[in-house]
């Protein structure tokens, strides 16, 4: 039976092989908590361990020369966190919970053997490799190009997109985790721009804004208004498809 790393990251059981299973079973792992604004690591820490969220919010961040942050990504549960310690063990950014948050931690050279042990796996993750890529030149394009008020509906979408495919459900209710200042340091915004806009949102019908929850009540005129493209939902349906071309086989 898997174990923590197993269960909550390799859910796909049928990308293991036997001899897999056993040696995830058999590897050392750490599970610690770690509560709302706590600091996992820092940039420029040595870091020899892979993380998996198990439960909770996490940022990764960068702290600037004029004072201020941008907060680079977002970590929902069954994301995979330090990818990039494969190829170096400084981290080049910090790592905050934004809420209570469980990690499960596997050493960076037990998870290389794993992926040797079975190459379905190392496929798999490769995928995902290129799936956070091509979202990435996406965010890029938007953050450069687009105006406050769109790039907003941009990550309201992105973020509620990738908690979907994550709980396999869509759902027009988001819990969210961020301060509008969070926000704010994601896009490049201040904290007055982001207010500004979310009250407009709220005033034109599109979402229902409290704390930490937003109620998207007109998912498809926001889709329509920035072009966006749900890479993850694509990216959940090719998987599928290819486990059941595996079942039948």
């Amino acid at each position: 039976m898997l174990n923590g790393f197993g269960k909550h990251v390799l859910e796909s059981k049928s990308v293991l092989s036997d001899a897999s299973k056993e040696y995830i079973d058999s590897i050392d792992m750490r599970q610690n908590s770690f509560m709302e604004g706590e600091i996992v690591y820092n940039a420029g820490d040595s870091v020899n361990y892979v993380h998996i969220v198990q439960q909770g919010w996490l940022t990764s961040l960068n702290v600037l020369a004029n004072g201020g942050r941008q907060l680079l990504n977002f970590y929902t549960p069954n994301d995979l966190v330090g990818l990039e310690f494969l190829s170096s063990k400084e981290t080049p950014s910090t790592l905050k919970a934004l809420s209570a948050s469980t990690l499960v931690s596997v050493q960076r050279d037990d998870f290389v053997k794993i992926m040797r042990e079975s190459p379905s796996l190392m496929e798999h993750f490769l995928l995902i490799v290129g799936l956070q890529d091509v979202i990435m030149q996406e965010r890029i394009c938007s953050m450069s190009r687009m105006d406050a008020k769109h790039k907003i509906v941009y990550f309201l979408l992105l973020l509620k997109s990738k908690v979907d495919v994550k709980t396999q459900e869509e759902s027009q209710s988001l819990f969210l985790p961020l301060t509008q200042y969070e926000i704010a340091d994601s896009l490049g915004l201040t904290n007055v721009t982001v207010s500004k806009v979310m009250s407009e949102l709220e005033r034109s019908g599109y979402i229902q804004y409290k704390r930490q929850r937003i109620e998207f009540l007109n998912s498809v005129d926001l889709t329509k208004m920035v072009d966006f493209k749900d890479r993850y939902a694509q990216f959940s349906k090719r998987l599928r498809g290819r486990d059941n071309i595996a079942t039948a086989a």
